[in-house]
């Protein structure tokens, strides 16, 4: 956005979060800012605006196939199909971006499952440094494996490693 268009966008989003959510104005200047099909006015209106319509501000986003702003979207907009952007950042090869969507949205308890396989091979080892990861490696790794990286080959053989023969009771 130049700066022109970047004035004209603070001045709707001001005048928006003043208006009664309902009124015609309101709908109208959402409207507006939707035709604009200015991915970064859009983002900035969703997060900015109460009672924005976050599923069409976020389709102007989706449709500009910008990595940045989809990761921005989707981790500061609430109510954001953070798949739907998640998809869109994948398509672009934008590895940065996608790592960093997945490790912030991503549940605590499947990150701890990792963590714990980490401490069982750790264990497992008996502190035998040549087969052990590191917990960067573990993380690493799974990254990886939420990104699909790991071949048809190597994902059971991963596994198994990690949980041993029980591969079938967790699910990832």
């Amino acid at each position: 956005m130049n700066s022109r268009e970047y004035r004209l966008g603070n001045m709707l989003i001001e005048k928006a979060q003043d208006l009664d959510k309902n009124s015609a104005e309101f709908k109208q200047i959402c409207q507006n800012v939707i035709d604009t099909n200015n991915a970064e006015l859009n983002y900035l209106f969703a997060r900015n605006v109460e009672g924005a319509d976050v599923k069409k501000h976020g389709e102007v986003v989706l449709r500009s196939k910008d990595p940045s702003l989809n990761y921005l979207f989707a981790t500061e907009v609430v109510g954001a199909d953070i798949e739907a952007h998640k998809d869109v950042i994948a398509q672009s090869g934008d590895k940065f971006f996608l790592q960093k969507l997945i490790y912030e949205t991503t549940p605590i308890d499947e990150l701890e499952l990792w963590l714990e396989a980490w401490g069982y091979m750790r264990n497992k080892n008996d502190g035998d440094v040549t087969k052990m990861l590191s917990k960067q490696e573990v993380l690493n790794l799974f990254l990886y494996y939420k990104l699909n990286i790991l071949t048809k080959y190597l994902r059971p053989r991963f596994e198994k490693l990690c949980f041993g023969d029980k591969t079938g009771t967790h699910s990832m």
